[in-house]
């Protein structure tokens, strides 16, 4: 529990989290980089189904960017919980599709961008005004 529980309050467990959150960012964002590259590459960008899902994983990709800079900056819980999102709507689909590795390694990034979204938050509420 003590692996991705970090006590915010202190600077090294803010920036604990902040960086798990970050490395949850990274992970999505390399997944849709690979779906991009083998959708493209493998299946050609015919259809318009397969535009779609190129032009989904960008703007998924676009998001888990936007989102780690934020979470490096000490901000981006909105973004964060925006990606939470995505990535649940992702759990969903892989639910539905039965693939165990994917749900396995989608659980552990959305536990990842959790704690980087509490640290975003603690920072947030930490910050002295001005």
């Amino acid at each position: 529990m003590m692996i991705w529980n970090f006590k915010v309050t202190t600077p090294d467990g803010l920036r604990a989290a902040q960086l798990h959150g970050l490395i949850g960012c990274a992970v999505f964002g390399v997944q849709a980089v690979l779906g991009i590259a083998l959708l493209s590459g493998a299946a050609g960008l015919t259809s318009s189904q397969s535009i779609s899902v190129v032009v989904g994983a960008g703007i998924e990709l676009a998001v888990a960017v936007i989102t780690g800079l934020r979470l490096w900056q000490g901000k981006g819980a909105y973004w964060g919980m925006a990606l939470a999102v995505l990535i649940s709507l992702e759990l969903i689909g892989k639910a539905v599709q039965v693939s165990v590795v994917g749900l396995l390694i989608g659980g552990a990034v959305l536990v990842l961008l959790l704690s980087g979204i509490r640290g975003a938050l603690a920072a947030k509420r930490n910050a002295a005004p001005g």
